[in-house]
């Protein structure tokens, strides 16, 4: 594992900590002595469990806790040629320190996937501003409407479980066509960037929508996975 998969590790275990343990803090009832939700206090005790797995820290003997810390801090105030923006993050946190006081959770995770290297990867508010454009582009003088949009979006969905089933069907050793994983990605590709075409099309900023239902599931089912969301406007 490479020093940058390592980091990426240490601080998705930092993450969950502090949801767990923010979790556990919110839930936990106001009696005295206050009640303590048992898979709350099971999450966090996994949690922190992870902390055993940090490296140790050079010339001085340290529990989990002194471990995570000093990571958290190296993590903030070492330089990385991979990380792009880091001093910027180190300055926009600093200072948000010496206005508002400490940070929140959703905060802290915020910048801590600011520390993550680029994947080359975009995000859904930067693939709906891209169609955007392309649509000026590609169709300027008539749109497509959402009846269109939505045939187009199950068209591709309807191809993308065409290459599903022919890859069963070569798992299960039937006679047959055969197709590839790398065709499943593109297909599945297809079905993301119509489904963004549909929203556009029907005026939804998608984003929001993505992060609220992810989390809204991992509520629902008890899991301790999240999306980090912003904080609504004032």
């Amino acid at each position: 594992m490479t020093e940058t998969a390592k980091l990426e590790a240490l601080i998705t275990d930092i993450r969950e900590l502090i949801r767990a343990a923010w979790t556990l803090c919110d839930n936990t009832g106001n009696e005295n002595p206050p009640e303590v939700d048992q898979g709350d206090w099971n999450k966090l005790s996994a949690a922190l469990d992870k902390l055993d797995q940090l490296p140790e820290v050079p010339d001085l003997v340290a529990g989990p806790a002194t471990k995570a810390e000093y990571v958290l801090t190296r993590a903030l105030s070492v330089s990385r040629p991979v990380v792009e923006g880091l001093e910027d993050v180190k300055a926009a946190l600093i200072e948000r320190v010496k206005k508002d006081g400490p940070l929140v959770a959703w905060e802290i995770e915020e910048v801590l996937s600011s520390l993550s290297p680029p994947t080359g990867g975009v995000s859904i508010d930067q693939l709906q501003a891209a169609h955007i454009e392309r649509q000026e582009e590609w169709c300027p003088d008539q749109k497509p409407d959402l009846s269109f949009r939505g045939n187009e979006m199950g068209g591709e969905c309807g191809e993308a479980q065409n290459v599903i089933k022919k890859l069963e069907r070569e798992r299960h050793g039937w006679r047959g066509s055969r197709d590839t994983v790398e065709h499943l990605g593109q297909e599945l590709a297809d079905v993301v960037h119509t489904a963004v075409l549909c929203a556009i099309t029907a005026g939804i900023e998608l984003g929001p929508y993505v992060v609220a239902k992810f989390n809204e599931t991992s509520e629902k089912n008890g899991l301790s996975t999240f999306l980090p969301s912003p904080p609504e406007a004032e």
